[in-house]
């Protein structure tokens, strides 16, 4: 029975074990007989199997259980004997981390789906211990909700012998905790240590950290079996909400206070309300009759070869008391967030029952929109409440 190299990995990587590799000369298809043997790991390290220790010899077939005969059988058909190899323990189910490594298998190979079948259930007698029952691959659950996809190449990463601070939970709490917020000034403390859990089998650790006074509880899990598999943090609790992440606040183009005191006391907006972006004024007013030109009229005189009109029109009201002022402009990247600040008037406020048609503009420089692919420009109220999206792309003729 000949396999190529594929199917001698394949048959690894389902066992978990080591398998004699042919060397030059190994019987292969119109291939003279095999001279020398070399061992190779499993190319495949699953969650959840459990592999044998890098010392552990198999017995000869005598010292097997019923199954070692048919394994002993298989290996000399096809002159490879299997020999256990150190490998780690993943927690992910079987057939993912098979179809993430793209092994060759052969499914209508049934000598070799054999040859994998008898190996998974050979017992193997360890140096001074008497024989154990491994009839089955040991393939547990992983940590639920934990994004494989990463941490898969986070272990792999490790094991080249990069980023060896994931194996050190505190130097993995201090890391991953900027993402929630924390600080090099933050306090880390180790108060908890789980060898096994219902939430991590492998391993759990919670780290108290010390944030501004407040105290959080950052739980890191270990997703792999074995001394070098790594920790990640599976979520983080604590008296108060988690830190928010810190994002970058952007650059504040205008910012003013004189609207502070101005609240909405109605549950809706004024159905005419619009809002624009204006690079040309005669332009505008042609084609947007969404705000009428006597409101419109107040930026007639603008410079716009050289400047951007961002205007906020509240509509038509019925009365006075009502408002509408830009207060904040902030650019970040190609997106720019516009905050208004609106007003209605309150129960029983004295104010003029003539309709009014509150308005508000800023003018900014016409460079800052020369950005490639143009700028996204968003109208918040102060509440957080969008109002209106558009872009603004500026073309240089």
């Amino acid at each position: 029975m000949n396999f190529n190299k594929k199917q001698v990995k394949f048959i690894a990587a389902v066992t978990g074990l080591g398998v004699m590799l042919m060397g030059p000369g190994a019987v292969f298809p119109g291939q003279a007989a095999a001279k020398r043997l070399e061992p190779i790991p499993a190319t495949v390290s699953e969650p959840g199997v459990q592999l044998l220790p890098a010392n552990m010899q198999l017995t000869d077939p005598a010292a097997v259980t019923e199954d070692g005969t048919a394994a002993a059988q298989a290996a000399a058909a096809t002159s490879v004997q299997p020999q256990a190899t150190a490998s780690k323990i993943f927690a992910v189910p079987l057939d993912q981390a098979i179809t993430a490594a793209k092994p060759a298998v052969y499914l209508k190979d049934t000598a070799m789906q054999g040859l994998a079948d008898t190996l998974t259930k050979v017992s193997v007698v360890l140096p001074g211990r008497v024989a154990a029952s491994t009839s089955k691959i040991d393939v547990g659950p992983g940590v639920a909700n934990l994004d494989y996809a990463k941490v898969i190449k986070w272990q792999q990463n490790v094991d080249a012998g990069y980023e060896r601070w994931r194996l050190d939970p505190l130097q993995v709490a201090r890391r991953e905790g900027k993402q929630y917020g924390f600080t090099d000034q933050d306090t880390f403390t180790i108060v908890k240590r789980l060898a096994t859990s219902n939430l991590a089998r492998h391993g759990e650790i919670h780290v108290k950290v010390t944030h501004k006074g407040k105290d959080y509880t950052m739980i890191l899990v270990k997703p792999f079996g074995g001394g070098d598999a790594i920790w990640t943090t599976y979520k983080v609790v604590g008296q108060y909400k988690p830190v928010p992440p810190v994002e970058n606040p952007g650059k504040t183009l205008f910012s003013t206070t004189k609207y502070d005191g101005w609240s909405w006391q109605q549950g809706r907006y004024l159905k005419d309300m619009a809002f624009a972006t204006v690079v040309d004024y005669n332009y505008q007013l042609k084609k947007d009759k969404r705000i009428p030109e006597n409101v419109l009229s107040k930026i007639k005189n603008i410079n716009y070869d050289k400047k951007v009109v961002l205007f906020a029109y509240l509509g038509t009201a019925p009365s006075g008391g009502y408002g509408i002022g830009i207060e904040k402009v902030v650019l970040n990247g190609s997106k720019m967030t516009v905050t208004v600040r609106t007003q209605s008037p309150g129960r029983g406020a004295a104010v003029t029952m003539a309709l009014t048609q509150p308005a508000d503009y800023i003018v900014l420089d016409k460079a800052i929109f020369s950005s490639r692919g143009g700028v996204d420009i968003t109208f918040v109220d102060q509440n957080g409440k969008v109002l209106s999206k558009n872009k603004l792309t500026i073309s240089h003729r």
